[in-house]
């Protein structure tokens, strides 16, 4: 249909015009719900300079990544600028449901924060692992405390297949679903780290290179020096003195530059559980 060529000819500018800044008008005609969402990732992971969106879908707007600005008309427009404690307006103005992205998924995976969903869907579009394709949805959660009221709604609303990937800090609070029958250990994988300690130090060390415009230059050996679950925050500060403070930026950057060969055996038996839970 005219929604795919329209999709079609967006991503192939960006594969060959990738440092262009991009102007689309509301790419989300006649493209079905996950088409959209796959049309954003794709602009997200692959477009190098900005990229100027007008849309009217919920689905289009993810802060976490971009900047947001609403175009309201009373009598006169007005362009407002959305800042993250404000972004209820612009969901209440597109009538945007949280759980809108879950609908059409064939498995949920739930992870902590943007980040993660960042790194991961990174990770299987450069190692052309085709899960999101075939219904994955990665879900940020907005804090642990989420789990429970989600959980019961996946479970006994959408009847869809889902487990959790958290950090040891989970591990009290997965006790307690598992007691009150929430969850079953079979949908709770734990990491022994944040997923910013599971990056690669080459690719964390292009990235930083990358956001810093040059003016960071690391070396692998430096950063071996230090133990594996402080160079994260050894980064954070290097950055922060850098005036750059945004984690999915840096979680945009590292997965750009990640195959699935450079991550470690817990990200591995992650993506390959999620393709035996579809396959």
């Amino acid at each position: 249909g005219s929604g795919l060529i329209d999709a079609l000819i967006i991503v192939t500018n960006i594969r060959y015009h990738p440092s262009c800044i991009l102007l689309i008008e509301e790419p989300e005609i006649h493209l079905h719900p996950e088409g959209q969402r796959k049309l954003l990732d794709f602009i997200w992971l692959y477009a190098r300079e900005q990229a100027l969106i007008t849309t009217h879908s919920p689905l289009f707007v993810d802060y976490e990544k971009s900047r947001v600005h609403l175009v309201k008309k009373d009598k006169e427009s007005k362009l407002l600028n959305i800042k993250r404690e404000h972004l209820q307006l612009i969901k209440e103005e597109l009538h945007i449901l949280p759980t809108d992205a879950l609908l059409s998924s064939n498995l949920i995976l739930l992870v902590e924060g943007p980040s993660d969903k960042i790194f991961l869907e990174g990770i299987m579009q450069n190692s052309k692992i085709y899960l999101l394709d075939k219904g994955l949805t990665i879900y940020p959660l907005n804090g642990k405390s989420e789990i429970r009221r989600l959980a019961r709604f996946i479970k006994e609303t959408l009847g869809i297949p889902f487990f959790v990937m958290a950090d040891s800090d989970f591990l009290n609070k997965a006790q307690e679903l598992i007691t009150e029958n929430k969850l079953k250990n079979d949908d709770i994988l734990i990491l022994k780290g944040k997923i910013e300690d599971y990056y690669p130090l080459n690719s964390l060390i292009e990235a930083v290179i990358t956001l810093s415009n040059e003016k960071i230059i690391l070396h692998i050996e430096d950063l071996k020096k230090i133990p594996p679950n402080k160079v994260y925050n050894h980064i954070k500060e290097l950055l922060h003195a850098n005036n750059i403070d945004s984690k999915t930026k840096l979680a945009l950057e590292v997965s750009r530059k990640t195959i699935l060969s450079d991550v470690d055996s817990d990200i591995k038996e992650l993506i390959k559980r999620c393709s035996d839970l579809l396959s």
